[in-house]
């Protein structure tokens, strides 16, 4: 079986290398075709740091013009064939990643997509009451009930896997989520998955495939998560706006409303001594008010942030 994987890269060069040294020390399986090097919306040295990349890896270099991840995962689509595993460029994998993912696929087939476990990899671990409002990406996953993939069965974009035949037959990947998107959304990877279950394609953990993800010091802050879980909510206005124009609006009204309410309690607990309680109220907020651009996004009205 074809077997490629695909790393979108913008302006990280020294963290690419690491990405790419230590996928060199997987076993390499039978039917591996490459490594697929995305750099997107300017070349800043992606392309050396390919070029000296181990052989072993079968590294390519490809350009997206654009800055936007899913455009670079949808030339990717275009190049490979088979089995995609999807990293990023600032993971380091386990050294049976690549073979965990080929016998998964080979036991499953087509119609099927696949996920495994994150570990977080901090420059500076942050402070404890913080970690439960970073996202997944910043706080580590893995699952610990199987059954619970048939109420949510989606995985990090930085380690999953697909078949390009089911990615490509859904519509491939949406540049209106994920880094680069104009809307600011997050979320890319989770808006192509909740269409591959749409489209009858059923998910698949696998627990050996492991990547350790690395949370630099300004990605896991009290202010980073803010700015995370607002552009978590556009994510989420996005994906609710479907529906005739009246329950657009509706949702609207609602959600202006609960925004209302949220400016409203966060204001009350600044008088709260407890700090974490006042941030709570400060991200529960933000995610609000982005739900509500999102809606308004999707709805083609203006919506400032």
């Amino acid at each position: 079986m074809k077997t490629f994987v695909a790393i979108a890269t913008h302006d990280r060069s020294e963290l690419l290398e690491r990405t790419l040294s230590s996928l060199a020390q997987c076993r390499i399986p039978d039917g591996f075709c490459g490594t697929l090097v995305v750099e997107n919306g300017s070349r800043a040295g992606a392309e050396a740091i390919v070029s000296r990349a181990p052989a072993a890896i079968r590294p390519r270099y490809l350009f997206e013009p654009v800055g936007n991840k899913s455009r670079a995962l949808n030339l990717v689509l275009q190049e490979a064939g088979g089995l995609v595993i999807f990293l990023d460029d600032d993971v380091r994998v386990g050294p049976e990643l690549l073979d965990a993912y080929v016998r998964a696929a080979h036991a499953a087939g087509p119609g099927h997509f696949f996920g495994g476990p994150v570990a977080p990899d901090y420059e500076q671990a942050p402070p404890q009451w913080l970690v439960k409002f970073l996202p997944l990406s910043a706080r580590g996953w893995t699952l610990d009930d199987p059954a619970s993939l048939a109420s949510k069965p989606f995985f990090l974009g930085f380690n999953w896997a697909a078949y390009v035949d089911d990615l490509t037959r859904v519509g491939g990947f949406n540049d209106q989520f994920g880094p680069g998107a104009v809307t600011g959304s997050v979320g890319q990877e989770g808006e192509m998955q909740r269409r591959l279950v749409a489209g009858g394609v059923t998910a698949r953990f696998v627990a050996e495939a492991l990547v350790h993800h690395w949370v630099p010091r300004d990605r896991c802050s009290a202010d980073w998560a803010l700015d995370r879980a607002y552009r978590d909510g556009i994510r989420m206005g996005l994906q609710r706006a479907d529906g005739s124009q009246a329950a657009k609006w509706r949702a609207t009204l609602a959600l202006v409303k609960q925004a209302g309410t949220s400016w409203l309690g966060a204001q009350l607990k600044r008088l709260n001594a407890d700090p974490a309680a006042h941030f709570a109220a400060q991200f529960r907020y933000r995610r609000r008010l982005g739900t509500l651009r999102g809606v308004m996004l999707k709805s083609g009205k203006p919506a400032q942030p």
